[in-house]
């Protein structure tokens, strides 16, 4: 059995850096806010979206991304997103729901983008890519319909994850 290892690179330890300072940011202001069940819910929901969209971007670069300037580039616009609602004194909602639709976006283009470079001589690369395409692009729209009607958008969020 060949098993491919890949060397971690320097831009997915910051992307991970950045997305850990997120979730610890996130769960400092739940502690600090009142113990409902409610804030409890919110805090899990953002936390499980942030985490799956950082599995979903090292899981593919670490198993079939190609190390390329492509995918060096979103993964820095990446980071610059992250890093800028980091800088943001307030984790408001709507703060978050753009950070989230913009990283949503980042990655539906850039799986969009390696979809379509890929060869089809890499039939099983494209076909793996595929969905990925798929997951962000109904992520991005979910998360669209979430800003629009924001006294709902747990509700677009929860719809997200699923």
């Amino acid at each position: 059995m060949n098993f491919i290892f890949k060397k971690e690179t320097i831009l997915t330890s910051f992307y991970t850096i950045s997305l850990s300072l997120l979730v610890s940011k996130l769960s400092v202001e739940y502690s600090f806010s009142d113990k409902s069940i409610y804030n409890f819910f919110q805090f899990m929901l953002l936390f499980i979206i942030f985490f799956n969209s950082w599995l979903l971007e090292v899981v593919h670069l670490n198993r079939y991304g190609k190390d390329s300037f492509i995918n060096y580039f979103f993964l820095i616009s990446q980071i610059l997103v992250i890093v800028n609602l980091l800088v943001r004194n307030s984790l408001n909602i709507k703060y978050i729901l753009a950070t989230l639709i913009l990283l949503s976006a980042i990655l539906s283009v850039q799986h969009i983008t390696e979809y379509i470079l890929t060869d089809k001589k890499d039939l099983m690369i494209k076909k793996l890519t595929e969905p990925f395409c798929y997951i962000h692009t109904g992520r991005t729209l979910s998360l669209l319909l979430g800003l629009i009607f924001i006294d709902y958008s747990y509700w677009f969020i929860l719809l997200t994850f699923t």
